[in-house]
């Protein structure tokens, strides 16, 4: 008689071998899986870095914003004639229209330094003197300092005034002509009072662009949302309490120049609409892999720059959205990044390639 398997034995054969391959297939899975998440954690993290790499690579060379090689993303390098944006070469924003005053050019000078110890340099207005509401009880300032040579007092002054300090509020009309609110804050020295004596169209008093509040002056001027009791000279660092100063990075032509010269609130009276503003005023978002694979995450790089609190700030953020499992991440950082000032020398000014934007040496 031939020995066999029983019935039994082979039932349990079979159920012994059937859970041995789903274990083993089970573990090939899991395997196959685990490798699978870790090609895509792989990815992800590459693609973050690249996203990274691009946020310090753009907070060094601000190309987002202004595109060295390629004159159709020049987009902050326009003016009306009067006013220019923060790229525009000094050469046209900038030029003297006196060869001098005060015994110094009437022009930005890259090379000075404007020490604090030279008189020429100090700042000559009475701090306590509210914007055209005084009764100017401690003398009349603009006999001593003003934009204009030849100012008219009025009536309750002394006529027609010749002062003798010119200078320095030239040269702050100037820069803030030339670049902007966020340009002016970062050209200016970190002591200086940010007031002037008279405007192009009006001859007595601060000017109202620089300290006035808004019922007496320009609409999303400087103190706009600061109240009539802060009509008088201050630091930047008040100037930029409740109200920051930012580059406009989304706009161009008009729309640009009236964003360099406007203050977005924030602080205890800001809300979600003013974070809105905020992000399409300032925040500039590409992204960083245009063409990738369809299971590849959508990695987005944003910069920011801003002055606040009297700080300059970049802000950067890299955004991966995986379309595999749907999960979004963003990692926010600041960083040490290159000034405006630093991004227009390492710009060539197209009037004169030996110069850059500053009307410095070119150095490539």
């Amino acid at each position: 008689m031939r020995r066999a398997f029983s019935l039994i034995e082979t039932c349990i054969a079979i159920a012994l071998g059937s859970v041995i391959a789903g274990a083993a297939l089970a573990c090939l899975r899991a395997a196959s899986s685990a490798i699978a998440s870790a090609n895509r954690l792989a990815t992800e993290n590459s693609c973050m870095r690249a996203g990274f790499t691009a946020a310090l690579d753009e907070a060094d060379f601000w190309q987002a914003v202004d595109r060295a090689d390629d004159p159709t993303r020049q987009r902050l390098r326009g003016g009306d004639g009067v006013r220019w944006l923060p790229f525009a070469p000094f050469s046209l924003s900038f030029a003297p229209t006196e060869s001098q005053i005060d015994g110094l050019p009437n022009r930005w000078t890259p090379t000075d330094p404007w020490p604090a110890h030279d008189p020429r340099y100090w700042f000559r207005g009475n701090l306590a003197e509210h914007t055209m509401s005084t009764d100017n009880r401690w003398g009349y300032y603009e006999n001593f300092t003003h934009l204009e040579a030849a100012p008219d007092l009025g009536p309750g002054g002394s006529g027609i005034a010749s002062p003798r300090h010119r200078w320095l509020f030239n040269q702050m009309e100037g820069l803030k002509n030339a670049l902007g609110y966020y340009g002016l804050c970062e050209y200016l020295p970190a002591n200086a009072l940010y007031a002037v004596y008279g405007d192009r169209d009006s001859a007595v008093g601060w000017s109202h662009e620089w300290s006035a509040p808004t019922p007496q002056g320009i609409e999303n001027n400087y103190l706009s949302q600061r109240g009539a009791d802060c009509d008088l000279p201050r630091g930047d660092y008040v100037l930029t309490m409740y109200h920051l100063f930012a580059l406009p990075v989304n706009a161009s032509g008009a729309a640009a120049l009236a964003e360099t010269r406007h203050g977005l609130l924030t602080g205890r009276d800001s809300n979600s609409a003013h974070v809105a503003a905020f992000e399409t005023h300032a925040r500039w978002t590409e992204r960083t892999l245009a063409l990738r694979p369809a299971h590849w995450p959508d990695v987005r790089m944003s910069v920011a720059r801003y002055v606040a609190h009297g700080r300059f700030t970049t802000q950067c953020a890299v955004r991966w959205l995986s379309p595999v499992t749907g999960d979004a991440v963003e990692l926010s950082f600041t960083t040490l990044a290159t000034s405006l000032r630093g991004a227009r020398q390492q710009r060539v000014d197209p009037g004169d390639p030996s110069r850059d934007l500053d009307g410095g040496t070119y150095q490539p």
